[in-house]
């Protein structure tokens, strides 16, 4: 974790927690499909100079994200999306 990531009380800002859901499936992946919801759930805070490993998979329109840290499960995300126009992750 960087420290522009870092919010000001020394955590993670909750942005980047979708900036690194974003960053993980192939791109054609992401234009082609449309964010419909976003579910995160944050088990562990993460601090400035810890790294985590992700971990993810794609089900049909389902983008699961876990992200865990040396001190076990960090968090993990949910992004539904549908396969037609609409505000995709990336343009």
């Amino acid at each position: 974790m960087e420290a522009d990531e870092i919010d000001y009380n020394g955590h993670m800002n909750n942005s980047h927690y979708l900036d690194w859901t974003e960053a993980l499936p192939e791109e054609h992946w992401l234009r082609e499909h449309a964010l419909k919801n976003v579910w995160v759930e944050y088990s562990s805070e993460m601090t400035e100079g810890e790294t985590a490993g992700m971990y993810y998979a794609i089900d049909q329109d389902c983008l699961y994200v876990k992200g865990v840290s040396a001190k076990g499960q960090s968090f993990r995300v949910l992004a539904t999306c549908e396969a037609d126009g609409g505000a995709h992750l990336v343009s």
